[in-house]
């Protein structure tokens, strides 16, 4: 019996894990969710720059990132006049390629150049102010 609790209480934690955390945090519609063909097509409308962040829909620090950064103020409103910003899920669809293509994994975050080669990478859980000296820095 103590033993059929533990793993009971094994798997419960383990399909904890898997929720999809991720896209119960809203952001601004100016932020593109999980379409690349739609962040394509705003880039060479607006001539800016493309801004993936790789996540997984299980990813607590990938939560973590889009609540406490991508919805800071400052953050928000640099992306929205330099950037287009799009989530991508490294785990579904046409994430699955965009992450091999980038060599991107879950929490990270590529800025590409207007013709989609590689302009700069960074991986990690950052506060708005230093991912703002990141986007800044490659700009």
């Amino acid at each position: 019996m103590k033993y059929t609790l533990l793993f009971i209480t094994a798997i419960l934690s383990l399909s904890a894990c898997k929720k999809d955390k991720f896209s119960t945090v809203a952001l601004p519609s100016e932020y593109i969710d999980n379409d690349w063909e739609a962040a394509k097509i705003e880039s060479a409308r607006t001539n800016k720059p493309i801004l993936i962040d790789f996540y997984a829909s299980w990813c607590q620090l990938c939560t973590d990132m889009k609540e406490e950064t991508f919805k800071d103020p400052t953050v928000f409103e640099y992306h929205k006049n330099n950037y287009v910003t799009v989530f991508i899920d490294v785990e579904k669809g046409v994430g699955i390629q965009l992450g091999k293509d980038y060599n991107a994994k879950h929490l990270n975050q590529v800025i590409l150049n207007k013709d989609l080669s590689l302009r700069a990478k960074r991986a990690g859980k950052v506060p708005p102010d230093f991912f703002l000296k990141w986007l800044t820095d490659n700009e």
